[in-house]
């Protein structure tokens, strides 16, 4: 699994490999999560939808090619603010929103790359502050963002109610 690995911004000629990750993403998330969309719901509303979430966020949705292949993306936005919160002082700060890379790229070091990128990205926007989400059960990102310099800041729980 040796290859050039390249990290650039998603152009239009993506959007069939973007979808096949977003499809993957979707049925890896649905083993911890019974709320995710089921895959086959997935369709190219949802790259409009990133690319629209990116226009008014200042976000970008980032490519992972290994020797000419889309093997992974990212999605950082860098504009958001928590202006009108009513419990926390104003800061900006950066969100990933999505980030996979495929089954058979997995720890050939393309996430790691993927999340630089992002960081790279908050920091040139003069923003200090990066977040990411994943499931608590999906413990595989969790050590790999804590390894990155992540750490739990709020844990939120759930009851479901009969």
């Amino acid at each position: 699994m040796t290859g050039s690995i390249v990290i650039r911004d998603y152009c239009g000629a993506d959007t069939a490999a973007l979808l096949g990750l977003v499809l993957e993403l979707q049925a890896y998330e649905g083993q911890w999560y019974d709320r995710v969309r089921p895959a086959s719901d997935m369709g190219l509303w949802y790259v409009e939808d990133l690319l629209a979430q990116c226009a008014k966020d200042q976000g970008a949705i980032l490519i992972a090619e290994r020797d000419g292949q889309v093997v992974g993306y990212a999605v950082v936005y860098v504009g958001l603010s928590t202006s009108g919160s009513r419990d926390e002082v104003e800061y900006r700060y950066g969100r990933i929103g999505d980030l996979c890379v495929t089954e058979t790229s997995r720890g050939a070091g393309i996430g790691n790359l993927l999340l630089a990128e992002c960081e790279a990205r908050t920091r040139a926007a003069g923003v200090e502050w990066l977040t990411i989400r994943h499931d608590a059960n999906n413990t595989r990102p969790a050590r790999l963002y804590e390894k990155l310099g992540f750490r739990t800041v709020q844990v939120v729980r759930e009851k479901k109610l009969d």
